[in-house]
């Protein structure tokens, strides 16, 4: 496999290029003008991810995951027997989504289109991609009202953000309430969350199964953010006012350095702090709050350090990752949407052509078990498009790294509960 770092700027040049051109041919496409993707003796299929902007680290790294299944799947014969080529939009925001995707359907004529990695994206670009009945897989976007929409040819790879909240209220509940000599009656609770549909779907995943437990809703406190905030530090306060048995924050890249930063500042310790993927799974965040990160709880994807007697092909994926972009994956959602790519492409290869309809039947009968794919993940879709088999598992940040703590078969730290205080984590 080629080096592929810088890749995905070469591409958004080009597609800038190619766009230019195709206005000025009267938006004709190189699919021939018929939808049908292929061209000779490729397919084609449409992508878009936030490549510039504020979430570009995360939309390149999800990218990144699923260009390696596609070089794989073309090293052994591609799809269909025809090789496979990615027409890549990018799209940093909501608007941008909207527009690409339609331009993708209506310009490029393709016939399929995936992404798009934040839950906002998912939501705009399947709604374009449903209004022209196109199928639309959506690997990355979390956010709960993906898959309420009831729209016919949509199918998401990935777990819902439901089930990361469900996993942070279990895993404190389980774990961490007995550990601190709490319980469900009278433990206190912060939840501080970015306020898109990502932040806000999982927050009202935990904040629903709390209260399933048995959690009092007048000790749980909720501190809604704006993910672009250049200072959080009244998140921080009003946290460390109400004096919380546990700290739940579901955050982006940015905006968790800058929690973890001003929670050291203003000398705000929580015995429990569990995160709730996205930034919380990211070596630059790891890199941006330093050593005091250590101890901080992640519900996440599968990430690289897992039980691997439970969980099979880590280390052949690291390698294909580090052979192809020369260096390690920078978080999970590579590896998500790596195996998420994998489960649309075996759908296609059954479907037999891009027919919506022959699509949907060939979805409708995947039953891959979890532990299948790489990281533990399974496949199988449920009668909204929604895979049931995607797993969320609990990490902790250590020196060595992220790596499980929860469920045990996955575990390869032990918890660390109460967590270090500032002094400890510095002092190692």
């Amino acid at each position: 496999m080629k080096k592929r770092v810088g890749f995905l700027w070469c591409l958004i040049a080009l597609l800038v290029v190619m766009a230019f051109a195709a206005c000025g041919e009267g938006g004709s496409s190189g699919n021939g003008g018929d939808g049908s993707g292929s061209d000779g003796e490729t397919v084609k299929i449409g992508c878009v991810y936030p490549l510039s902007g504020t979430n570009a680290l995360l939309g390149e790294e999800s990218l990144r995951g699923a260009q390696i299944a596609i070089d794989e799947a073309n090293e052994n014969g591609g799809l269909w027997g025809k090789q496979i080529e990615l027409v890549i939009a990018d799209a940093p925001d909501a608007t941008a989504g909207q527009t690409e995707t339609e331009r993708l359907i209506t310009k490029e004529n393709l016939p399929l289109i995936f992404g798009s990695y934040s839950s906002g994206l998912a939501n705009v670009n399947s709604d374009v991609a449903a209004r022209y009945d196109i199928p639309f897989f959506e690997l990355g976007g979390i956010g709960s009202d993906v898959m309420k929409k009831g729209y016919k040819y949509l199918w998401r790879t990935c777990c819902d953000a439901y089930d990361f909240g469900e996993a942070q209220a279990k895993f404190f509940d389980e774990v961490c309430a007995p550990e601190l000599g709490t319980s469900a009656s009278s433990a206190k609770l912060v939840i501080a969350h970015e306020d898109s549909l990502f932040g806000t779907s999982v927050a009202e995943g935990a904040i629903g199964v709390f209260k399933e437990l048995g959690y009092s809703e007048a000790n749980i406190k909720t501190l809604p953010y704006a993910a672009a905030s250049v200072d959080l530090s009244s998140v921080i306060l009003d946290a460390k006012a109400f004096a919380p048995d546990g700290f739940i924050t579901i955050s982006y890249v940015n905006d968790a350095i800058l929690l973890g930063r001003q929670a050291k500042e203003l000398n705000f310790l929580p015995s429990v702090w569990i995160g709730g993927g996205a930034g919380w799974a990211m070596k630059d965040t790891r890199e941006g709050i330093g050593d005091d990160i250590f101890g901080i709880f992640d519900v996440d994807w599968p990430q690289y350090n897992m039980n691997k007697d439970n969980v099979k092909g880590l280390d052949e994926y690291i390698a294909l990752y580090e052979d192809a972009y020369g260096e390690t994956p920078r978080s999970g959602h590579s590896l998500g949407n790596y195996v998420g790519m994998q489960m649309m492409l075996k759908v296609l290869e059954s479907a037999g052509s891009f027919d919506k309809d022959a699509i949907k039947a060939a979805a409708s009968k995947v039953d891959d078990p979890v532990g299948t794919y790489t990281g533990g993940w399974g496949c199988k879709f449920d009668e909204t498009g929604q895979n049931k088999n995607a797993p969320a598992v609990m990490f902790m940040w250590e020196a060595d790294g992220l790596g499980a703590v929860w469920p045990e078969d996955s575990a390869v730290y032990t918890p660390e509960i109460p967590m270090k205080s500032w002094a400890d984590k510095a002092n190692g």
